[in-house]
C-alpha cells in the first residue's frame, strides 16, 4: 500500500467563492515509458477534496485569487502564490483543480517530474504531449524555457505541495470521471499506460542546450484572431528557447499590434520592399511560395466551353495582375481519392510521416450521391477543404504508395531537412467516396482495373497550413513548427527527438471540419459572433466524445449542419 500525505487549503476562486479543500498524494514507482532511451519519469497523483467548514484564515488578502495552505511543517499558515509555487501557469493550475473540488467533491492531477539529469528540450513538451490523452481535461506546463531538472525523485515523507510544483515538469488534470483507489490514490491502469504511451520520448537532453535566434522573413496573412501560423511559431520558439527576430512589413499586423513580446527585435520594411527586393537586400531566400491561398481560384472545367470562364475566375480570384500576370496553369484533373502527405526530413532521412484524406470538394466528382460537382451550386464548385480526417483510411498498400513516391519526389527535388507539406490524389485506388447511412467515408469499391498510382499535385516546403498545423499535435504528438524551427537553427538533436509520435501511433481519428462563410452579398461581409465553437458546444456537449472514425465523421456532420454565424 502506499503511503499518503495530505494537507488543508483554504481557497478564494476569481468569483469570489469560498471554500476549504484537502489534497493527498501519494507517489507511484519510477517509470520507465515503453521505448528508450526515454526519458524515465516519478509521477505523484493529487487528489483535491473539498472539506467544508474551513473558516477563512487570518491576515489574508481577500482581493483577488488566492489559496492558504493551513497546516504546514511549522505549523503556520503559508500564502501560495505564483512566487511560492515559481510559476504563474503553477498558480492558475492549482486554482482551477480547487475551482473543481465544490462542483464534483474530488479533483485529480497527476504531476510528472523528470528522473533523468538533464534540460529540457521543450519547456511545454509534458503538456504538449498530454493535452489531447483520454482522461485528461486540461493540462499546465510549469518548466521555464532550457530548464535544467536535477533528475532526482521527490522523498513522499518530506515533501510539501509546493515542493511538487517546483519539481514537476508539468501536470495534467483528469476527467471528474477518473477514480483513484480511495486506500491508495492509484489512478486506474489503463492511465498508467496512456501516459507511458505519450511520454515515450527522451525529453531531456543531456546535452547542454544554449539559447538560438532565428530571424523570419515576413509573417503570416492573417493575425492570431484569423488563425495565422505566426502565432503557431512563437509559441514553438517560446517554449525552445529560440528568440525570434522579423523582417516585415512596416504597415503589417505585427507592427500594428501589441506584439512587442514575440520578438526580439521586428525590423520593418516598405512595402516596395517586398514588390521587388534588391540582390543586397535579400540574402537568401528561405523558402518561396506561389499565390493563392487554400486552392484559390483553382476550377475544374469538363469541356472547351468552361475554359474561358475558368480561366477569367482565376484572374479575379483576390490576386491582383501585378502579382499573378497573364499566366494561368491547366493541368490533367486526376479522380481519386486526396490526400495530404506530411513528411519530416533530417539530414536526408524520414523520421516521421503522416497521411490524412482530404475529403472531396465541390468541384471533385465521386459515384453517385457524392458527384459534388452535380450537386453543388455554381459557387461551391471549387477545392476548397471541406473535411480532413486523420489518418487516412486508404488501404496499406496505397498509403506505402504514397508515402515512397513523395519521399523520392523530395529526394530528387534536393531536400534534405525540413517539414513538407505534399497534396496528392491516387489514381484507381481500391476505395471510392460512397454515402452509407447519410455518412460519407473511404469504401471498398470493388478490384481496381489498373495499378494505384500515386499522383503529386503540389510541394511544399513548410507545414501544414492553418490549423491542420495543429491537428497531428493531438493525434501523434508531433509539433510541425517546433520541428521546423530547431531544423531552421541546426538543432538536429532535438528536431529528431521531437520526431517521435506516441508509442502506440495515432491515439485517435480526428476530422478537421473546414466551414466556409457564406452570406448575402449585400451584407458587408464583417464577422459578428463570438466563438462558433465554444457556442456549438455548449449546446452540443456530446460533441466532445472520443469516438471511432464513423462516429468522428457523423460528428462532423452534426458541426457542419449546426454551426451558427452572423455575417453583417
Amino acid at each position: 500500500m502506499s503511503d499518503m500525505r495530505s494537507t488543508t487549503l483554504w481557497a478564494r476562486t476569481e468569483d469570489a467563492r469560498e471554500f476549504g479543500a484537502e489534497c493527498r498524494w501519494s507517489t507511484s514507482r519510477t517509470v520507465t515509458p515503453h521505448s528508450s532511451p526515454g526519458t524515465p519519469v516519478q509521477t505523484i497523483d493529487v487528489i483535491f477534496s473539498a472539506k467544508p467548514g474551513i473558516s477563512r484564515p487570518l491576515g489574508v488578502d481577500i482581493s483577488g485569487p488566492c489559496v492558504a495552505l493551513l497546516k504546514t511543517d511549522q505549523h503556520e499558515t503559508c500564502v501560495l502564490t505564483s512566487e511560492t509555487l515559481a510559476q504563474e501557469s503553477a498558480f492558475r493550475f492549482l486554482h482551477e483543480c480547487l475551482a473543481k473540488t465544490p462542483q464534483t467533491g474530488t479533483a485529480t492531477a497527476r504531476f510528472v517530474i523528470p528522473l533523468q539529469r538533464g534540460t529540457i528540450i521543450m519547456s511545454d513538451i509534458v503538456s504538449y504531449r498530454l493535452r489531447d490523452a483520454f482522461r485528461v481535461e486540461s493540462t499546465a506546463s510549469f518548466a521555464a524555457p532550457l530548464q535544467v531538472f536535477p533528475g532526482l525523485p521527490l522523498a513522499l515523507d518530506t515533501i510539501s505541495l509546493p515542493d511538487i510544483f517546483h519539481a514537476s515538469a508539468g501536470a495534467a488534470l483528469l476527467n471528474p470521471n477518473v477514480c483513484p483507489e480511495s486506500a491508495t490514490g492509484r489512478l486506474p491502469p489503463e492511465i498508467e499506460s496512456d501516459f507511458k504511451d505519450k511520454l515515450s520520448i527522451p525529453w531531456i537532453s543531456t546535452t547542454p542546450i544554449s539559447r538560438k535566434r532565428l530571424v523570419l522573413v515576413g509573417s503570416s496573412n492573417q493575425d492570431p484572431e484569423g488563425g495565422g501560423w505566426t502565432q503557431f511559431a512563437r509559441r514553438a520558439a517560446v517554449a525552445l528557447g529560440i528568440d525570434l527576430v522579423f523582417i516585415d512589413k512596416e504597415d503589417g499586423w505585427l507592427a500594428r499590434g501589441n506584439y512587442g513580446s514575440w520578438y526580439e527585435t521586428l525590423l520593418p520594411t516598405p512595402a516596395s520592399w517586398w514588390a521587388e527586393p534588391s540582390v543586397d537586400e535579400l540574402v537568401k531566400l528561405v523558402e518561396g511560395r506561389p499565390f493563392g491561398l487554400n486552392s484559390e481560384g483553382v476550377t475544374r472545367v469538363d469541356d472547351a466551353s468552361e475554359l474561358e470562364d475558368a480561366i477569367s475566375a482565376a484572374r479575379k480570384s483576390g490576386r491582383s495582375r501585378s502579382e499573378v500576370g497573364d499566366r494561368v496553369l491547366v493541368e490533367r484533373y486526376c479522380e481519386g481519392p486526396e490526400v495530404d502527405v506530411n513528411m519530416v526530413f533530417v539530414d536526408g532521412e524520414v523520421l516521421f510521416s503522416e497521411i490524412c484524406d482530404d475529403f472531396p470538394k465541390g468541384a471533385d466528382v465521386g459515384d453517385g450521391a457524392t458527384d459534388t460537382k452535380a450537386v453543388a451550386p455554381d459557387h461551391r464548385r471549387n477545392f476548397q477543404e471541406t473535411n480532413m480526417v486523420f489518418p487516412s483510411a486508404l488501404p496499406e498498400d496505397e498509403l506505402q504508395a504514397l508515402q515512397d513516391a513523395v519521399k523520392n519526389t523530395l529526394q530528387s527535388l534536393g531536400f534534405r531537412n525540413g517539414v513538407m507539406h505534399v497534396e496528392a490524389r491516387i489514381a484507381q485506388s481500391k476505395r471510392s467516396y460512397q454515402s452509407v447511412d447519410g455518412v460519407v467515408d473511404l469504401r471498398e469499391r470493388g478490384v481496381a482495373e489498373d495499378t494505384p498510382t500515386p499522383w503529386i499535385i503540389e510541394v511544399n516546403p513548410r507545414p501544414p497550413g492553418l490549423f491542420a498545423s495543429q491537428t497531428p499535435g493531438s493525434v501523434y504528438g508531433i509539433d510541425y513548427w517546433g520541428v521546423s524551427l530547431l531544423l531552421r537553427v541546426g538543432d538536429q538533436a532535438r528536431a529528431a527527438a521531437l520526431c517521435q509520435p506516441f508509442a502506440n501511433g495515432a491515439q485517435s481519428h480526428t476530422v478537421l471540419v473546414m466551414i466556409r462563410a457564406e452570406f448575402d452579398r449585400s451584407c458587408e461581409g464583417i464577422f459578428d459572433s463570438d466563438d462558433v465553437c465554444a457556442e456549438l458546444l455548449e449546446r452540443h456537449p456530446d460533441l466532445k466524445e472520443h469516438l471511432g472514425r464513423q462516429e468522428a465523421l457523423v460528428i462532423a456532420r452534426k458541426v457542419r449542419e449546426e454551426i451558427r454565424y452572423d455575417i453583417r
